[in-house]
């Protein structure tokens, strides 16, 4: 009996020296398959989750080509304002002064990998154009995209640092790594295009020393060491990966019955009357059914108009001496000296015909329908995911024009950017009922910019205002007694008509109509 109790304690001793042996394994990471193992596999694991939440996805690094709206350009596409699309984005590079010795570069590489296309200009440099790739890998505002927003994590060394309150704590030393990088940004003359602007951080983060607890199920992550507790970008239960792709088809099938709900026009395109920007008057009537449509527009030229706001006026202008031309409008000059109190040389009122009111849209009467943009192919379409839930897609479209606008569309050069390449729809997806629908939609059509640089306004003097010196009425003869005796005759003020003012003007008296202004002393004053 002493040997087989004997035996027993021995087993039992040996059995327990192996469990803890095999725990010992376990907390040393020997033994793989434990969650809470220190092995790379599960710090990585528990990185590869935490890493993410850190991330918003609707911000991509990307880097401005510097030749962008409000960059230095010459003129673009004939008749349209420079922007960042295919429609209307056109780099003429006749000179490249400093600081800016570094576009050539920079154009030559996104042409290189089909995101401008280079063509010969009418200088020894080339131009170069936006095209559909280049328009989908960029923010929409003249920045290219360097890579997505997923990130992997490379375990370098990792320690057990600590115990507190009875938890292991662990620092594990990683480098996130981008998950995808455009091919453009790993391309050798990257960095001499883009000298100015230090990417090699984001392109290749140093490494960064995490804190993790270990816990019964794996492990914790604490934070960078040093920043325990700092805020994260998005809730801990966001994933920023991606979790469902949509196929084109789809997103093209709901655009059309986006655009076919409610009936109407939903994407109508317009070339705008200048009713306010760049008008100084406008007149309205209204018809039968009750609409206020446009039926004067006027122009003034005042000496003292520069920059943006004579800029306006001459391409308000313009538009209207062509719109003449079409027979959309009569103009009619004006011989004034003022407007709104500042200094005129004549204007031109342009009275638009019943042909080009007919032509007006009855949802927006300042808009002449030159047609409809007709959705024909899905550009790019971003991936739904918890953290994005409504992606944005884009989509090129093309001006179907209305019958007969085919002359408005020679007068006005940028209509012809919207047939060919086409112009930019913008959408929003969402789930609803079930269903892939398009939320919103939204297009982005090239602006009418002509060139001003022979445009003038015609200068007209006006009739010079009535002026006439009087002589002040002989006061009446003075007497003790009134009675019997006749008033005074009347001044000059008393035979003016209703509408004529006498007004001092240093030592003269000018007479003039209360609706005029007059020249006094150099300054144009109102009659009153």
């Amino acid at each position: 009996m002493k040997k087989l109790g004997l035996i027993i304690a021995l087993l039992v001793l040996g059995g327990s020296l192996g469990l803890g042996g095999w725990r010992y394994a376990q907390n040393r990471g020997w033994v793989a398959g434990k969650p809470n193992s220190p092995r790379p596999e599960n710090f990585k694991r528990a990185l590869d989750s935490f890493l993410p939440r850190l991330v918003d996805p609707t911000k991509r690094p990307c880097a401005t080509m510097g030749f962008h709206p409000g960059g230095p350009r010459t003129t673009g596409f004939p008749d349209t304002e420079f922007n960042w699309s295919p429609a209307d984005y056109l780099a003429r590079l006749e000179q490249s002064p400093r600081p800016f010795e570094f576009l050539p570069k920079r154009l030559e590489l996104l042409a290189k990998h089909g995101y401008l296309q280079a063509r010969p200009g009418n200088s020894d440099f080339p131009e170069y154009s936006l095209t559909w790739k280049g328009y989908a890998t960029s923010n929409g505002a003249g920045c290219l995209y360097l890579a997505g927003v997923e990130h992997d994590v490379k375990l370098i060394t990792f320690r057990k640092a600590r115990v507190e309150n009875g938890v292991d704590v662990y620092e594990v030393v990683a480098q996130p790594t981008l998950r995808s990088v455009e091919p453009w940004a790993t391309d050798p003359d990257f960095a001499g295009a883009f000298d100015a602007q230090k990417f090699s951080a984001l392109l290749e983060p140093a490494p960064v020393t995490y804190e993790l607890a270990r816990t019964k199920d794996g492990f914790a992550v604490l934070g960078e060491k040093g920043m325990r507790g700092y805020a994260v970008a998005h809730s801990a239960a966001v994933e920023a990966q991606p979790t469902e792709a949509v196929d084109p088809v789809r997103v093209r099938r709901a655009t059309d019955e986006y655009l076919a709900r409610g009936g109407g026009i939903r994407n109508p395109v317009c070339l705008s009357l200048p009713t306010q920007s760049g008008a100084d008057e406008t007149t309205h009537e209204t018809t039968p059914m009750g609409a206020s449509v446009p039926a004067t527009i006027t122009v003034y030229n005042l000496p003292e108009r520069s920059g943006t706001e004579l800029q306006a006026t001459l391409a308000s202008y313009e538009l209207l001496r062509r719109m003449e031309s079409l027979g959309f409008a009569k103009s009619e000059l004006l011989a004034v000296g003022s407007f709104k109190r500042r200094i005129a040389t004549g204007g031109v009122r342009f009275e638009l015909t019943e042909k080009v009111r007919g032509l007006l849209w009855q949802s927006r009467m300042q808009c002449l329908l030159i047609g409809t943009a007709e959705v024909e192919e899905i550009v790019m379409v971003q991936r739904f995911s918890e953290a994005v839930p409504r992606p944005r897609f884009i989509a090129r479209a093309r001006l179907k024009l209305k019958d007969g606008m085919e002359p408005v569309v020679a007068k006005f050069r940028h209509l012809e950017r919207m047939v060919d390449p086409g112009l930019v729809v913008l959408g929003i997806l969402e789930h609803s009922e079930g269903q892939l629908k398009v939320a919103s939609l939204s297009q982005a059509t090239p602006q009418f910019h002509p060139d001003l640089s022979e445009v003038r306004l015609p200068v007209l003097e006006a009739p010079a205002s009535p002026r006439t010196v009087e002589r002040p009425a002989p006061p009446a003869p003075f007497a003790s007694d009134t009675r019997g005796m006749r008033s005074p005759s009347p001044g000059p003020r008393s035979r003016l008509q209703p509408n004529t003012r006498v007004i001092r003007c240093g030592g003269d008296t000018i007479v003039c109509d209360s609706s005029d202004t007059v020249i006094c002393r150099g300054r144009v004053i109102p009659c009153r």
